[in-house]
């Protein structure tokens, strides 16, 4: 019930897709699908093409490839799968055969390793769970030999670290946590209370998840989602304990009608994001610009705008996209400095044809007043120059 009333906030936000990543898995699930072959290396810019490129989701991309190819859509990312106790032998095999599904999805299956790995940990220092631990370790095994059922084996773990490494200086999902921050610290005051209460009542499988969740969201806010995801029903049995019942109840007069009225008044903001579900952000993705880039045109573009200028027009090349450990990190942040106004542009934009960048950027600026480079299309999100 508590997942069921987020619901409506859930519809909300999946109205307009403002998150980048999602254009370039598009697209490769496509090349996938058409090619019959996962891409060794980059087909798609022209600053790394054909340099060496793990593809860390191949099996979501096709998903949402195939998605798009039938229906024209852009799905939100899928959630992630989650196991739970108890598990005879049989569930504990399961446990392994969901693994090997969710790495081929995403490489973020690690993060199911380590929960399930945790959770045994506790199960097992625990005299009265020991018994019931010992299958939590053989789902442990089982869910990292799972893991290693991927293109690219024990090379995953390499990759999920040049990932990191490669995105922590320049994207802020992969920052550590900033306390000082109101919506961090309250996405990791609410898994920190689950954590507590699942503590309180000694439920091993629930501490482990939401311990490592804990860790993991200190360490990249992008996890602190998937602590939230963990954390609220933790937190919905938490305010059904009789006190906080019997309070509720002598504040029926408003509880009562105000909690679906609340829910229903989220629906009816919900409803109208079912019609342009999964719709780009027009704050941020410049449509009409990105069509009137002139065909097969080298492109210099803003770091956002990458994956959705090679979804719209796969016979642009792009300069710069959201796979930061392809490009790493020196490349991404030259390109931040050149957008700025901060660098010598001349490098960076002597092999484009075109560049497609926010208008109110340093760069866009400088372009304005030299003769070499002309607007043709300019909006909100993002102004064209084409070099003359």
């Amino acid at each position: 019930m508590a997942w069921l009333t987020s619901l409506p906030v859930a519809l909300l936000r999946a109205g307009t897709l403002a998150e980048p990543d999602t254009f370039w898995e598009i697209r490769t699930g496509l090349v996938t699908i058409e090619q019959r072959a996962i891409p060794a290396v980059d087909p798609f810019s022209w600053t790394a093409l054909g340099e060496p490129w793990t593809v860390n989701s191949w099996a979501f991309n096709v998903v949402i490839g195939a998605a798009y190819r039938l229906a024209g859509c852009q799905p939100s990312r899928c959630s992630a799968p989650r196991w739970s106790w108890p598990p005879p032998g049989w569930s504990a095999a399961g446990v392994g055969v969901l693994a090997a599904i969710w790495v081929n999805l995403h490489a973020a299956a690690l993060l199911g390793v380590a929960i399930v790995g945790a959770t045994a940990l506790l199960l097992v220092l625990s005299r009265t769970t020991r018994s019931r631990g010992w299958w939590c370790v053989a789902a442990t095994a089982a869910a990292l030999a799972g893991s290693m059922l991927n293109p690219y084996g024990v090379g995953l773990f390499a990759q999920t670290m040049q990932v990191k490494s490669a995105s922590t200086a320049v994207i802020d999902e992969w920052q550590s946590i900033d306390v000082t921050n109101p919506t961090d610290a309250v996405l990791l005051l609410s898994g920190l209370v689950a954590l507590v209460t699942a503590a309180w009542r000694r439920d091993a499988v629930v501490v482990g998840a939401l311990a490592v969740s804990v860790a993991g969201g200190i360490t990249a806010i992008r996890l602190l989602p998937i602590l939230v995801l963990l954390a609220v029903p933790v937190l919905a049995a938490l305010v059904s304990h009789p006190a906080v019942r019997r309070y509720a109840y002598s504040r029926r007069v408003v509880v009562i009608p105000g909690a679906p009225a609340g829910v229903t008044a989220l629906a009816l903001l919900a409803l109208p994001a079912l019609g342009h579900f999964g719709r780009p952000l027009s704050s941020l993705y410049p449509t009409r610009a990105v069509s009137a880039i002139p065909p097969n045109c080298r492109l210099f573009n803003s770091y956002l705008l990458g994956g959705f200028v090679l979804l719209q027009r796969p016979d642009v090349a792009v300069a710069v996209d959201s796979r930061n450990d392809l490009y790493g990190t020196e490349r991404v942040v030259a390109a931040e400095r050149v957008l700025r106004g901060e660098a010598d542009r001349t490098g960076l934009l002597t092999g484009a044809g075109c560049v497609l960048v926010p208008p109110a950027s340093g760069l866009a600026l400088r372009l304005r007043t030299d003769p070499n480079w002309q607007v043709t299309s300019s909006e909100t999100a993002a102004s064209l120059f084409v070099r003359r």
